[in-house]
């Protein structure tokens, strides 16, 4: 091979690479619209994939069937900037059907644990019995067709549907001959209204009956108890309702301090924080995200709501900074509908001390007089200073009154930038000519320390 066809050979075999690898990574490309959900479905007792079975979601119109193997990929198309709890559901011919509950979030690629099918045949509720059976003995509780419900009105599946098996004493169904009547009963309700869609149901012919369970306003868990004849109850089936998505009208963001002392430093640290809260003001469900931004500074983009709906992020001083000293802070999530929103606070950046002057600076007290003193503090754009200043006050002759010994609260009120105190004659009965009297006042915080002073004499 001569020098040409050598690289020749090279280019074809680069470009064929780099051809081959970019169509290795389009299948893993997810569109900022959608989910892609993959994963396998599996025989419970073998192991072995359940070739042809469908999966789909409880909330969206797409399908995914599994292929020799048991595997399945399928993309569910959501919209942008989805976020929210959704149902998949797994089922086969001679199967019965699972769920399982994910967090999906748009443009994402989902690995969903393996779904576990139990064969009908295998099932002990499924057992093929001869003759007739007795009467009822006990009750057993098959299952529900999904694992948990939301709150009304919030986009959230919200009703549950319990199925129950009425069995004699060797474990028979009972059949038609021995029918009888389930009653439902709701313990430990949340209070938010959740309600049964039916409260009595008849056996089947396999003796099975079923009731529904319809969530109200309030996230928390119920139990509802089948019984019949008075005398059989089933054991309590718990019944997990979670609150809904995020709504604008219960979403609040605040700060540590609402008066920053970041002006002049780089890197010190607030902590902006948001309380979210569904329709119905219960805390959004754990794991809901948030994303915040400011105006100034640097701040970390994510949060995640902890169990009171509340998640929060570190802001840091820096570039650029606020040329007036206010600021704000925005976060942002998306509702029940999938609509994004956003809400933002106000923050005040101060500064180092600016103006720090008393009046008078001379004063002249007489025998049982006194003196009035005004005494301006802030930072170098006027504003006041952080939480957990001092300020105080000492002289060395009279009685001092008034704002002589302070701490500043978190503020933004520039109430906290003027103080007022009186020096007044210690001994109006005294005789003594006047004596020479300082007044020192000093403030110390995270804004900077200082000392200003007054003489005068105290008669």
């Amino acid at each position: 091979m001569n020098r040409e066809h050598f690289f020749c050979f090279l280019i074809f075999l680069t470009f064929t690479s780099l051809f081959y690898l970019s169509c290795e990574q389009d299948d893993n490309v997810v569109s900022e619209t959608s989910v892609t959900l993959a994963g396998r479905v599996v025989d419970a007792r073998t192991n072995r994939g359940i070739p042809d079975a469908n999966v789909r979601t409880a909330q969206f119109p797409e399908t995914g069937r599994t292929d020799s193997n048991g595997d399945y990929v399928f993309t569910i198309i959501t919209g942008d900037s989805f976020q929210a709890e959704v149902d998949v559901i797994a089922s086969a011919a001679q199967y019965i059907a699972d769920t399982i509950s994910i967090m999906a979030r748009s443009g994402r690629r989902i690995e969903l644990p393996t779904f576990q099918l139990r064969n009908i045949a295998d099932t002990p509720d499924t057992n093929i019995h001869t003759g007739p059976s007795g009467p009822p003995s006990s009750i057993l509780f098959i299952g529900s067709n999904v694992p948990s419900i939301g709150v009304r009105e919030t986009g959230i599946v919200e009703a549950m549907i319990l199925t129950y098996e009425v069995r004699d004493n060797r474990g028979v169904p009972v059949d038609l001959n021995n029918r009888t009547t389930v009653r439902f009963r709701i313990e430990g309700s949340t209070g938010g209204g959740e309600y049964l869609g039916n409260d009595t149901a008849v056996t089947d012919i396999n003796g099975r009956v079923s009731c529904s369970i319809i969530s109200g306003i309030r996230p928390g868990t119920v139990q509802v108890v089948a019984s019949c004849n008075d005398t059989i109850v089933a054991r309590p089936v718990r019944v997990t309702i979670h609150s809904g998505p995020p709504d604008s009208l219960h979403t609040t963001i605040g700060f540590d301090r609402i008066n920053f002392p970041g002006l002049d430093w780089v890197a010190r640290i607030d902590t902006v924080m948001v309380l979210i809260g569904d329709r119905y003001s219960n805390p959004v469900p754990a794991g809901t995200r948030a994303y915040f931004s400011s105006d100034h500074g640097v701040i970390q983009g994510m949060g995640i709501t902890n169990d009171n709906g509340i998640a929060w992020v570190l802001l840091f001083s820096g570039n650029p900074y606020p040329p007036t000293g206010w600021s704000y802070a925005h976060v942002q999530t998306v509702d029940w509908t999938g609509n994004s929103y956003s809400v933002s606070g106000r923050l005040l950046w101060s500064g180092v001390i600016g103006f720090f002057q008393v009046t008078p600076t001379s004063f002249t007290v007489a025998n049982r007089g006194s003196q009035a003193f005004e005494v301006y503090l802030a930072d170098w754009l006027n504003h006041p200073l952080s939480r957990g200043t001092t300020f105080k006050v000492s002289a060395t002759v009279g009685v001092l009154t008034g704002d002589v010994d302070l701490v500043f609260p978190d503020t933004q009120s520039d109430g906290w930038t003027r103080f007022y105190f009186t020096l007044s004659d210690d001994d109006p009965n005294e005789a003594e000519p006047p004596k020479a009297c300082i007044i020192s006042i000093e403030t110390r915080g995270l804004n900077g320390n200082a000392i200003i002073t007054a003489s005068g004499t105290v008669d």
